[in-house]
């Protein structure tokens, strides 16, 4: 997409760096089309993917709770930052709620009303976020990664990875490397 569509895009819908969680699961089989029409790598397959993205984009565009994000309370956008900052650190809700001076069962709802997800699925996103951008650079090793994403080790990490892109991190680098320039729809 060009960058003057995803301007107006964005315009219309609001920031399009907010983790959106669709319960009703519709649009992860879309993914899982778009996924598999991508690795098929014709000319057909390139007006599905195309088809496709647009029908995310769209469901994206429906969604109230992602305008929200700009509405939200500043106790709320500050918490945001203060997972943003040490994602890889253990924290719980209490601690959030705490230091946002909220009951930690408002501070849920507030978050998710807010964000479109939990704030355990907005910290996993980040450091499956992290986790892309180093498996990009294809420096560091999979331990290694797996060790400053948080995560408790590389089978965890592995585990997580591939349940939210059906991809294990070995594949997603290979493809990388190959030239397949793609993120797995987590704001990264």
């Amino acid at each position: 997409m060009s960058d003057a569509w995803m301007q107006l895009l964005s315009d219309e819908v609001g920031p399009l760096d907010v983790p959106v969680d669709f319960q009703e699961g519709a649009l992860a089989g879309v993914g899982a089309r778009l996924l598999a029409a991508w690795h098929l790598d014709d000319l057909d397959s390139a007006l599905e993917c195309d088809a496709m993205s647009w029908e995310i984009l769209g469901a994206v565009a429906r969604r109230s709770d992602l305008r929200s994000g700009d509405q939200a309370p500043r106790w709320v956008r500050d918490a945001r930052e203060i997972l943003e900052a040490s994602f890889r650190n253990p924290v719980g809700l209490p601690e959030l709620a705490r230091s946002a001076g909220v009951h930690p069962v408002h501070f849920a709802a507030v978050f998710r009303r807010s964000y479109g997800c939990s704030v355990g699925e907005y910290r996993r996103r980040l450091r499956l976020a992290f986790v892309c951008r180093q498996l990009a650079s294809a420096k560091p090793s999979l331990a290694e990664i797996a060790q400053q994403a948080g995560f408790s080790d590389q089978s965890h990490m592995t585990r997580t990875f591939k349940q939210f892109t059906g991809n294990t991190p070995g594949e997603y680098r290979k493809r990388w490397k190959r030239g397949h320039r793609y993120h797995i729809g987590l704001w990264v």
